[in-house]
């Protein structure tokens, strides 16, 4: 490695690559054959990752199918606290975890969701290790992401990232669709075994009898297939108001894709931070996933009254914490937050038309 300024200021502590180096024994065979099988990929030496040339739109935060909940931002906001309680905490030597894996560009392999947090809290340098895959595949770069995540309890690995993450292998060509091949990749690739040692559970045969049916009938969807980067700049282009009639900045608005486990408790979170500083928030919301319309316009209405109903609790809450004194039902109950649709059905004519004019829709006429 290079060792030019190998020393720099993360998370409040001077740290030295050449020290990380030594502790973590990187030139043994022990550790290249530890980091080779768990990350299919050889070990180039621990960098600086320059947190400030990110950007959370950036392409390289969108994961592969992989843990399809840290596409969506989930447990951001939890890393955020765990930084601000603990700082930056160390991996164990050999253990289930490891530092921010990059590759030879610098963009992100693994790590995204510490990456997006370290943004988040305006940190400039995180530790990151670099990694040589075999080549550019999209089956190396899938492989690196299932063998990252293989560690315990409640952020691990799901059986259905192996799915989404192996079928988008079938469809790209670069694995065929054959039980014995799928196998193969999943324990060779995968380290799968790993994870359901001898078939625990069954629950490998789940996974590949759900990646034969997944990838069997070609998709049907209505979604239109953007993503967050992509909407952003379609919003730009948008005249959209506030309630106080200005115009609204991109910056003001947040998007969401549903349906995701968490984007519910991101919302609700976002909505009570800008309640703490008296301004309103604005979301949008869109779907890409492989849904019909029926399907879109279900998980549109399911999460803002999802979310309807948790605005409703936090009343409930607040006003049993002030010992009951309002009643609730002769409150005028001024919502904080306003829903934006956007027009994400391709083969509806209201959305087409709305999307070729940069319009969007309010939350009763989608």
């Amino acid at each position: 490695m290079n060792y030019n300024n190998t020393k720099k200021i993360t998370f409040g502590k001077e740290v030295d690559l050449k020290d990380l180096e030594k502790e973590y024994e990187t030139n043994t065979p022990e550790f290249k054959e530890w980091f080779e099988d768990r990350y299919k990929g050889e070990f180039l030496g621990f960098t600086w990752i320059d947190l400030r040339l990110k950007n959370p739109t950036d392409p390289e935060f969108t994961n592969a199918d992989i843990r399809d909940e840290q596409n969506e931002g989930m447990s951001v906001e939890e890393m955020q606290y765990s930084y601000r309680a603990d700082g930056w905490i160390m991996p164990p030597k050999f253990g289930d975890k490891f530092f921010p894996l990059v590759d030879l560009l610098g963009k992100f392999d693994d790590g995204r969701t510490r990456g997006l947090a370290g943004i988040e809290e305006n940190e400039r340098w995180m530790i990151g290790a670099r990694i040589k895959k075999p080549d550019n595949s999209l089956t190396s770069k899938i492989s690196t992401g299932f063998c990252a995540n293989i560690f315990a309890p409640n952020r691990t690995i799901k059986p259905k990232d192996y799915i989404n993450g192996t079928v988008k292998l079938i469809k790209s060509g670069e694995l065929k669709r054959d039980r014995t091949d799928i196998e193969f990749f999943l324990t060779q690739k995968g380290n799968i075994h790993k994870k359901w040692p001898d078939n625990a559970g069954g629950w490998i045969t789940k996974i590949i009898n759900g990646i034969m049916e997944k990838s069997e009938k070609p998709s049907v969807s209505s979604s239109r297939k953007l993503d967050d980067k992509q909407w952003r700049s379609y919003l730009k282009k948008c005249d959209l108001y506030g309630i106080d009639g200005k115009k609204l900045n991109i910056n003001q608005i947040s998007i969401f894709k549903i349906p995701s486990r968490t984007a519910k408790a991101r919302a609700i979170y976002r909505i009570l931070e800008k309640a703490s500083i008296n301004e309103h928030t604005y979301i949008a919301l869109y779907c890409k996933d492989d849904f019909d319309a029926k399907q879109i316009r279900f998980h549109l209405n399911d999460f803002m009254s999802s979310t309807d109903r948790a605005h409703h609790q936090m009343l409930n809450y607040a006003n049993l914490s002030l010992g009951e004194i309002n009643n609730l039902n002769k409150l005028n109950d001024k919502k904080l937050y306003t829903f934006i649709i956007l027009p994400t059905i391709i083969d509806d004519a209201k959305h087409e038309s709305a999307y070729k004019n940069y319009q969007v829709f309010d939350k009763d006429n989608f």
